[in-house]
């Protein structure tokens, strides 16, 4: 733990402002992270639905604790609160399911009051008729939105996040008339890689484009992945980063 608050304070005094969290990525990429009692015996999906209905109060403590440490130091906290898997959204169940609902009222009951918190609701959702996994439907999406909304008494700004480099699902939710609601947009942005079609400098300019054209209003842009997955983003200074190391360091950003 105090190495967390360690990270947390030097990510503050280099000048960052925000930090991007996911609080359950069971069957997702890490699998390390959740809020139940335990993890239901793998990370594939839970041996009995119960397990996702009884959360520990100890490690909910804990995290409240770091969150609230994140936020003195003017950190803000974007909650992620599904990962692109499909197994993990197996955990949960669908977007009205009893388990999901009780997921997003838990997290807006324990961390809701800290001034600074995004609900971003999914994690590279694709667009529908995209060939990568869509999570939710534009539908789906807007009723989480609303539930969350319910409950969330201070009104906290909610998002989605795309697949990369496709503003696709934002094109779909328009059209279905199921974007109202939404306040902030949040990019996966690739092209550091040669022959790749974004590097990161246009696609947040699209977007405001497509908003103000189709629904007269502009949205908060966050840029949360950006460059290559496996060795980070290259820079004007190091604009060829990626070849020249296996991952990218604070110098390359």
């Amino acid at each position: 733990a105090r190495g967390l608050f360690g990270t947390l304070r030097a990510l503050a005094q280099l000048g960052a402002n925000s930090i991007y969290v996911v609080p359950m990525n069971l069957g997702g990429d890490g699998r390390d992270s959740h809020p139940f009692f335990d993890n239901g015996g793998g990370g594939i999906s839970p041996d009995d639905p119960t397990h996702v209905r009884r959360y520990s109060v100890t490690r909910t403590e804990q995290w409240a604790r770091v969150l609230e440490f994140a936020q003195e130091r003017g950190l803000y906290l974007q909650l992620v609160l599904a990962e692109r898997e499909a197994t993990n959204i197996a955990w949960l169940g669908a977007a009205d399911s009893v388990e999901r609902r009780l997921f997003q009222k838990q997290l807006v009951a324990w961390f809701g009051h800290y001034p600074g918190v995004e609900w971003t609701l999914c994690e590279e959702n694709a667009a529908p008729g995209r060939p990568t996994f869509q999570q939710f439907t534009p539908e789906e999406l807007d009723g989480m939105a609303r539930w969350i909304r319910a409950w969330d008494v201070d009104a906290h700004p909610r998002s989605v996040h795309t697949d990369p480099n496709d503003l696709g699902l934002f094109e779909a939710m328009l059209d279905a008339d199921r974007a109202e609601w939404l306040e902030c947009a949040s990019l996966q942005i690739n092209g550091d890689r040669p022959g790749d079609g974004h590097l990161y400098g246009t696609l947040p300019e699209e977007l405001q484009a497509l908003f103000r054209a189709r629904a007269g209003r502009t949205v908060v842009v966050h840029v949360d992945e950006p460059g290559d997955f496996e060795v980070g983003i290259a820079s004007d200074l190091h604009p060829t980063a990626w070849q020249d190391i296996g991952a990218a360091d604070s110098e390359d950003r």
